[in-house]
């Protein structure tokens, strides 16, 4: 009797089994991507179940740093996700072991600082910290006169340095005899700071070889020497002046009254020819006059007021020198 030996095949191993695996590899990968990217793996949390771990920083004035773990079962939307990464977030679905995606690990590492966790300074980074004034220049008061030295070195502050002040008017710093406000006497210097020299004032009616007096708002000088015209009026602009201009015959006389108390006979005024046409210093066209019968009449280009004709002009070379002839200067004090 002939026996057949039938040979089985070998039983096939179940679907369910092979699908759990796979499902458990997906569980284990997302479980490591999460504790990777996120810090969110917890070796003592339950096998079973869902570790959800978020790790939140905020700091606001002092350090804060809040983590929350949570074991919650997320139901999945839909299939089975191994692992998302977006934006550095980690978000893993995985089935239990029954073969349902029950199980969800999320991590996500999120951090926001402010006040003094973030190292900003409130002071600088919102203007704070200045005192919001109009800074001013302040020049160095050295002579303690109340006007400074506009040399400097000039410095910029909402409030004057000691030993500064917020003008830059003295012309000498190394005196408080002179500066803005000092009465001129005859000293050679510019003791009112007006860039004048020795010019007239209440202290100064007199000075080397000028006998000065106030009228009708002018400063006259009245000066003796051998100068021409050319240094006459050079020695007027010393005194912040220039040769007298004479407009009208109540000038014209107590001009003439003052240089006869000095004795002498004539004095230079601030009259010349140009072409044909005489006209004063300050380049205005004579408009009144006071000369002698038949003046001008030699050709000379300058003119004189003679006091021993009654302050009638005459007409004479602007390059004479000579000791009988003066210069008379008018400028506003």
């Amino acid at each position: 009797m002939t026996h057949l030996t039938i040979a089985h095949a070998p039983t096939p191993r179940p679907l369910t089994r092979t699908k759990l695996e796979r499902r458990m590899l997906r569980r284990l990968a997302g479980v490591f991507a999460c504790a990777l990217l996120a810090g969110c793996f917890d070796p003592g949390s339950d096998e079973g179940g869902e570790t959800s771990a978020s790790s939140t920083g905020t700091g606001s004035g002092s350090e804060a740093g809040d983590a929350s773990e949570s074991g919650t079962t997320t139901p999945a939307s839909g299939g089975t996700s191994g692992g998302e990464m977006s934006g550095g977030e980690s978000t893993g679905s995985m089935p239990d072991d029954t073969g349902g995606d029950t199980g969800s690990t999320s991590g996500t590492t999120s951090g926001s600082t402010s006040g003094s966790e973030s190292g900003d300074d409130p002071g600088s980074e919102s203007g704070e910290g200045t005192t919001g004034c109009t800074q001013s220049d302040w020049y160095p008061d050295a002579d303690d006169d109340g006007f400074g030295d506009p040399a400097g070195p000039v410095v910029s502050a909402c409030e004057a340095p000691g030993g500064y002040v917020d003008n830059g008017d003295d012309c000498d710093d190394s005196t408080e005899f002179r500066s803005p406000g000092v009465v001129e006497i005859c000293d050679g210097l510019d003791n009112d700071c007006d860039t004048a020299l020795d010019e007239w004032s209440a202290l100064n009616p007199s000075c080397g070889e000028c006998e000065m007096q106030f009228q009708a708002g002018s400063a006259y000088s009245y000066c003796l020497g051998t100068d021409n015209a050319s240094d006459a009026e050079a020695e007027c602009a010393l005194k912040g002046a220039s040769l007298v201009k004479i407009e009208s015959q109540l000038e014209n006389d107590f001009i003439t009254a003052a240089a006869t108390e000095l004795g002498l006979g004539d004095f230079r005024i601030g009259l010349e020819l140009d072409g044909e046409t005489w006209v004063w210093t300050d380049g205005a066209v004579m408009t009144f006059d006071a000369w002698r019968p038949g003046s001008p009449d030699s050709g000379d280009d300058c003119a004189e007021l003679d006091t021993d004709d009654s302050g009638l002009w005459n007409d004479i070379p602007c390059s004479t020198t000579t000791s009988t002839i003066g210069w008379i200067c008018e400028g506003t004090p």
